[in-house]
């Protein structure tokens, strides 16, 4: 899935209408931040922040990124992060 306005390239995120460029890795975080502040009951999970990015499409990828900034508690399908 791509939205129109925002492109992926490598590690990058570019925006199709103003050019600002993000590091994936910052823009994943800045989503956990907001699904946090938004939802702060909801359990943080690679399903729900792929879904709530909409952009970055690889799980592995926002999972390597959320095991670096997070601990993670549980395994395979009941983990998530804190």
């Amino acid at each position: 899935m791509q939205f129109n306005w925002i492109s992926l390239r490598g590690n990058k995120l570019e925006c199709n209408d103003c050019g600002c460029v993000e590091e994936v890795e910052s823009a994943v975080i800045r989503s956990v931040e907001e699904i946090k502040l938004l939802f702060p009951d909801r359990k943080i999970t690679t399903n729900l922040v792929q879904e709530w990015c909409g952009v970055v499409e690889s799980k592995k990828r926002i999972s390597r990124i959320l095991g670096r900034h997070f601990n993670i508690v549980g395994v395979h399908q009941w983990a998530f992060y804190v």
